[in-house]
C-alpha cells in the first residue's frame, strides 16, 4: 500500500528532473550556485567567464540578465549571502544593515590628477565618506587625501568585466552595512567613465546615486601640456572620442577635417591601430599628434610628432596609462620648438596649500 501511495510522488519528481534536463546541458545539473559572501574577499579576477549554473535556492529566483542568460537573484540570509553571477540584480533596500538604513552612494569625479583640480564637492565627499572605492588610475596624490576605507578596483585589460562585477559586490556591501559610499572616478564619470552604466546598475539595487562632476582629462590634459583644443583659424571645431568601445569594440574614425581636434581617451594601448585609422580615414601622415601621459600629476609627459612617427616615439619613451591623445593642427599651435619630441612643463599648482583647503572642507563634527 505504501508503494503504491509513493507511485504518483516518484513521477513527479521524475517529470520535474526531466524538465530541468531538457533546459539546460548535462555538465550544468547538479553544480553547486556561485556565491559571494559580504566581507569575504572576491573570486581571482581575470577568470573564464561561465554559463550561469542552473539551480535553486530557497528564496531565490532565476531573472533574464541583460546578455539574455539566466541569473539566480535573492539572499539566503537577508544580511550576509547575496548570489552573484554575471550581473548583481535585484533591489537590496529590504536587507539593510540592523538600524534599517541603507548606506548611500555618490559617484565623485576625481579629475586628472593633480589634487588641487578636484572641486570642493568632490573633497567634502570624499572626507565625509566611510569607504571610497577607486579606480586603478585615480593618481596615487589624490588618494593620499583619503582617510575612511579604501578599495582600488584593479581594472586591467582583459579583466574588466570581472572587476566590475567585484566593484558592484562592494557597493551591495558597503550600502547593506548602512555606510556611506563614494565611487571614485579619473576625471569626469560621465565622460567615458562608464559612470551612465553605474548608475543605471546600482538602479537595480533600488538605490539612486548622487553624481558631483570632475574635470575631465580630455579638456585638461592639453591644457596642462599647452595644446589649445580650439584655436581660432586653427581649430573651429572639438570631437572627443574613446579608443576603446563596448566589450572591447573599436569606435569609429570621425571624419577627417583640416580645422578640427580629435581627443582621444583610452587609446594609447592600441596606438599603432589608431595612427593607421586615421590614416584610412584620409588623415595626412603630417598630422601633428600630442601624447600627454599622466597630465597635472608631477609624473606629466608630453610628446608631440605626427600620424607617420608618433607610435615610435611614444614606443622610445615608453608612454603608458593613463595618456590623452590629441590629433590636428591645434597640437603645434603655441609650440616654440621645431622638433617634433617636447616636452612641457607639468601643471603648477595654486599658492593656496592643498593642506589647507583639505582642513576648512573636513566636516566640523558639530
Amino acid at each position: 500500500k505504501n508503494i503504491v501511495q509513493m507511485i504518483p510522488k516518484v513521477i513527479f519528481v521524475l517529470s520535474l528532473y526531466r524538465s530541468a534536463y531538457a533546459f539546460c546541458p548535462p555538465n550544468v545539473m547538479g553544480s553547486n550556485i556561485q556565491r559571494l559572501k559580504l566581507g569575504t574577499p572576491s573570486t581571482p579576477l581575470c577568470y573564464r567567464r561561465t554559463r550561469p549554473r542552473i539551480g535553486m535556492s530557497d528564496g531565490t529566483r532565476l531573472v533574464p540578465s541583460l546578455n539574455n542568460s539566466l541569473v539566480e537573484v535573492g539572499c539566503d540570509n537577508a544580511k550576509k549571502d547575496f548570489l552573484v553571477y554575471e550581473h548583481m540584480l535585484g533591489v537590496i533596500s529590504n536587507h539593510a544593515a540592523s538600524s534599517g538604513k541603507l548606506g548611500s552612494i555618490t559617484l565623485v569625479g576625481a579629475g586628472p590628477g593633480d589634487p588641487d583640480l578636484l572641486t570642493l564637492g568632490a573633497l567634502k565627499a570624499i572626507h565625509a565618506a566611510d569607504l571610497v572605492i577607486a579606480d586603478r588610475l585615480v593618481s596615487k596624490e589624490i588618494l593620499a587625501l583619503i582617510k575612511s576605507e579604501l578599495k582600488i578596483a584593479q581594472k586591467y585589460p582583459g579583466c574588466a568585466h570581472d572587476a566590475q562585477n567585484e566593484i558592484y559586490r562592494w557597493c551591495a556591501e558597503g550600502l547593506v552595512e548602512g555606510k556611506k559610499i563614494v565611487r571614485l572616478k579619473i576625471g569626469d564619470p560621465f565622460v567615458f567613465g562608464r559612470g551612465g552604466e553605474e548608475v543605471l546598475e546600482l538602479r537595480k539595487f533600488g538605490v539612486e546615486a548622487k553624481v558631483i562632476p570632475g574635470i575631465s582629462s580630455a579638456l585638461a590634459g592639453p591644457l596642462a601640456a599647452g595644446i589649445p583644443v580650439t584655436h581660432r583659424g586653427v581649430a573651429n571645431r572639438v570631437v572627443f572620442c574613446t579608443g576603446m568601445g563596448k566589450e572591447e569594440s573599436i569606435p569609429d574614425i570621425p571624419a577627417y577635417h583640416p580645422e578640427q581636434t580629435c581627443v582621444f581617451l583610452m587609446a594609447v594601448g592600441r596606438l599603432k591601430a589608431l595612427t593607421d585609422d586615421l590614416t584610412k580615414g584620409g588623415y595626412p601622415s603630417t598630422t601633428p599628434v600630442g601624447i600627454i601621459e599622466r597630465a597635472t600629476t608631477p609624473h606629466e609627459r608630453t610628446i608631440r610628432g605626427t600620424i607617420e612617427d608618433i607610435v615610435i616615439l611614444a614606443s622610445e619613451e615608453k608612454i603608458r596609462p593613463p595618456s590623452v591623445i590629441v590629433v590636428g593642427e591645434a597640437v603645434n599651435v603655441l609650440s616654440k620648438q621645431e622638433k617634433h619630441h617636447q616636452t612641457i612643463i607639468p601643471f603648477r599648482r595654486s599658492a593656496m596649500s592643498l593642506e589647507s583647503l583639505s582642513k576648512a572642507c573636513e566636516p566640523s563634527g558639530e
